[in-house]
């Protein structure tokens, strides 16, 4: 089972990403980008989620949740088919999760 975390890497005084991160069995630790941003004074390094009773803030936690169901679905998925968990793979899930896809340029497709 692996532990699905979220952090900062800046603390400067403006929005800055959220990073989630992961170890699977027997993997090293995987980073990338979640898309989501935060002032780094309403985050609570603690708890790895937003403080604070505002309605945006909570939207971001409840994404933040939302996000970590799915990534540990698609964990348990993967590990079952045998796919190889990666960085590409884990921004590919995260891309999935936003309904963001890929656009390939047409003139390149054969």
């Amino acid at each position: 089972m692996a532990k699905i975390g979220y952090r900062l890497k800046s603390t400067a005084n403006k929005a800055v990403s959220i990073y989630v991160n992961f170890r699977s069995p027997n993997s090293v630790m995987l980073e990338t980008k979640t898309g989501l941003s935060v002032i780094p004074t309403d985050w609570s390094k603690q708890k790895q989620r937003t403080k604070g009773r505002d309605p945006h803030l909570q939207q971001i936690n409840n994404t933040l949740n939302n996000l970590s169901a799915f990534i540990d679905v698609q964990i348990n998925i993967s590990a079952t088919n045998g796919t190889l968990i990666d960085k590409r793979w884990l921004l590919k899930i995260i891309n999935s999760f936003f309904n963001k896809f890929e656009q390939k340029d047409p003139r390149y497709l054969l």
